[in-house]
């Protein structure tokens, strides 16, 4: 469910706790669930979510990143419901308002976190489902184009990335008004403020 760096920020932020050794296999690991975007593996392939306590057991950095990237997916649904109870009332609706709040929280904690210090951990490649080392490292070399980018140039790449997972245009402008309707309310930026650390506390208890 959180974009990019929301979910390196929380990997990075529970790392110690799970005694992880080789940052390249965690991060990658942690980010890799979203590359069937563009690799084509079906969704219930990288988000096997059946299979959370066991992939937690295993010894492999690369699957332990892998599950936290599910148990954050899981928390922070959860979280963002709470938050926010009428996104569920409009089924038709619910991918808009999560991309908005999701993509709004992402760019706040931009300010918060130095992902750059961490973009040199996507070099690292495993294939769990088969898929095209070509294609999963033209998806982390996506990642890496957003946060090393400036500010305004990461706002479009961001949208630009949305076509490149073969959302339709229509989609994107609709997703575009949703983010300023969220914007524009201040009750709701300070919510989706705070949904980082109130999932982190609850990723926690989990472990």
């Amino acid at each position: 469910m959180p974009f990019f760096l929301t979910h390196t920020k929380l990997a990075v932020s529970l790392k110690d706790s799970l005694g992880i050794l080789n940052m390249s296999e965690y991060i990658s690991g942690t980010n890799y669930p979203d590359s069937h975007y563009m690799t084509g593996v079906s969704r219930e392939l990288t988000h096997p979510y059946g299979e959370i306590k066991k992939l937690q057991d295993d010894l492999s950095d690369f699957k332990k990143g892998w599950a936290i990237h599910l148990l954050a997916d899981e928390i922070w649904f959860e979280v963002a419901k709470e938050r926010f109870p009428k996104i569920t009332e409009d089924e038709n609706q619910l991918w808009y308002h999560i991309s908005a709040i999701k993509g709004i929280e992402d760019l706040l904690d931009v300010k918060k976190f130095e992902m750059t210090e961490y973009l040199k951990y996507f070099d690292y490649i495993e294939t769990p489902n088969g898929e095209d080392p070509k294609m999963l490292r033209g998806f982390y070399l996506l990642i890496r184009g957003i946060y090393e980018a400036d500010y305004q140039d990461s706002l479009k790449l961001r949208f630009d990335l949305l076509k490149k997972f073969n959302i339709p245009e229509e989609s994107i402008k609709r997703l575009k008004l949703k983010v300023e309707e969220y914007e524009n309310d201040e009750k709701a930026m300070v919510k989706i403020g705070g949904l980082f650390d109130i999932v982190l506390q609850r990723i926690k208890v989990f472990l």
